[in-house]
């Protein structure tokens, strides 16, 4: 199964759909996105796992998922949505003269987060709404060779509406990120993504992204506060979540399918994350969601 969705960016920068319907059928999906994603729900019901969490899905509710970030949704309709979806890159020429935003936008799609879902208030609601309504309008008006600015200039607006009205900001470094740097944490993770299954070898990644051992595990510590094992074994456990959804699956075949050999280690890894052994766990989900699907 293909986890990085493939988004068909519009100006090779953005995705946005305002208001995209579903009526009829459950969305349930597990995938990744390469830029940004920031989906605002407007109707609907159902629940989210990012992070290692478990997350209600309902109206008015505004769910962030960082660059390559897996997540599992899954939503009953009617569901209503809006889809605002951008590269981050698209704002590094602008990281000097916007550097207090652009090291929010770093933060926000590098380093670890405590929160990934918002219930927004009635007035934030409002404000948002005002703001994707706006934009879809323009979008649809301004000539193609104008498009670009007007992302440019939304993305700003919409990331400075974040950072002042909706996200914590106590915890963000005042040390923006290089964009080069920035771009090579991206490939660290796109390599961790095709190979976390494997046994890690830091020599291997090294070579296979021209960087040095030492460069790698120090720029990958300093932006996401993990080193790159503990990232992996993260990673494996989400997988293993994922895995767990499905009963017809053994918890000796979820290990070796997370990317763990010996399914002894894999559970006692996963109670000492989860508090509770990965059968626990999938009785658990079991009890809160009997009619999910396999």
């Amino acid at each position: 199964m293909d986890l990085i969705k493939k988004v068909y960016w519009t100006q090779d920068m953005f995705q946005f759909f305002h208001k995209v319907e579903e009526l009829t059928q459950d969305i349930e999906y597990y995938h990744a996105h390469e830029g940004m994603e920031f989906v605002y729900v407007h109707e609907g019901s159902g629940k989210l796992i990012i992070n290692e969490r478990l997350y209600p899905i309902e109206p008015r509710t505004l769910l962030f998922s960082q660059p390559y970030q897996l997540h599992f949704n899954h939503v009953e309709p009617p569901y209503q949505r809006t889809v605002f979806n951008f590269k981050p890159s698209i704002l590094e020429p602008f990281s000097k003269l916007f550097p207090t935003l652009y090291t929010f936008m770093s933060h926000i799609a590098n380093s670890p987060l405590e929160i990934q879902v918002f219930r927004l208030t009635e007035e934030q609601e409002q404000q948002l709404n005002d703001r994707f309504y706006h934009f879809g309008e323009l979008i649809r008006t301004v000539p193609v060779h104008e498009q670009k600015e007007a992302v440019l200039l939304f993305t700003m607006n919409f990331l400075s509406y974040l950072m002042t009205r909706v996200f914590p900001t106590e915890n963000i470094s005042h040390q923006p990120i290089r964009p080069q740097k920035s771009r090579h944490v991206e490939k660290m993770l796109q390599w961790i993504e095709m190979h976390f299954k494997e046994p890690f070898e830091l020599s291997k990644m090294a070579e296979e992204l021209f960087l040095s051992p030492n460069y790698i595990s120090g720029l990958f510590h300093k932006v996401t506060g993990k080193k790159i094992i503990e990232y992996i074994t993260t990673r494996r456990m989400q997988e293993a979540c994922l895995l767990l959804h499905s009963p017809s699956a053994s918890i000796h075949e979820v290990a070796k399918q997370s990317g763990f050999d010996d399914p002894s280690y894999f559970t006692r890894i996963f109670k000492q994350r989860y508090g509770q052994t990965p059968r626990q766990y999938r009785r658990h989900l079991t009890t809160m969601y009997p009619a999910q699907r396999g």
